[in-house]
């Protein structure tokens, strides 16, 4: 057998008019983590990360990132897997967009903490 390699396909962008409506939607509201932190949802280092990247510049988001990646996948993955408020989980899923969406090396530090929990990375978004 011939050695077939598959061609290294690059990266589009799809656009879609409804989800960059709800997502913008979603980004315009505040979730006040510290109500989150009051009922031990969430610890006072979470909020404080999540402070960290909420409403910020991508330049900012990717500068937290770049210095704890790893602490913000396993982050995003525990919110997603124990809260339950849809647009909580939704503004999550944005945060996640937000670190994802700015260098797609991002995407390792997800497969990273896989060791964390069996169903990571991928089980908490199928949830």
């Amino acid at each position: 057998m011939e050695d077939e390699t598959v061609p290294e396909v690059p990266l589009a962008l799809v656009a879609n008019a409804y989800l960059d409506k709800k997502a913008a939607q979603v980004r315009s509201k505040s979730i006040v983590w510290e109500a989150y932190e009051r009922a031990s949802l969430v610890t006072h280092e979470q909020v404080e990360l999540i402070k960290a990247i909420d409403k910020r510049s991508p330049e900012q988001v990717q500068s937290a990132v770049k210095a704890k990646g790893t602490i913000y996948a396993s982050l995003i993955l525990h919110l997603l897997q124990n809260l339950s408020r849809a647009d909580t989980v939704q503004y999550v899923c944005i945060l996640a967009d937000n670190i994802l969406s700015g260098h797609d090396e991002n995407a390792q530090f997800f497969h990273e903490v896989s060791g964390e929990d069996e169903t990571y990375p991928f089980g908490p978004f199928f949830r």
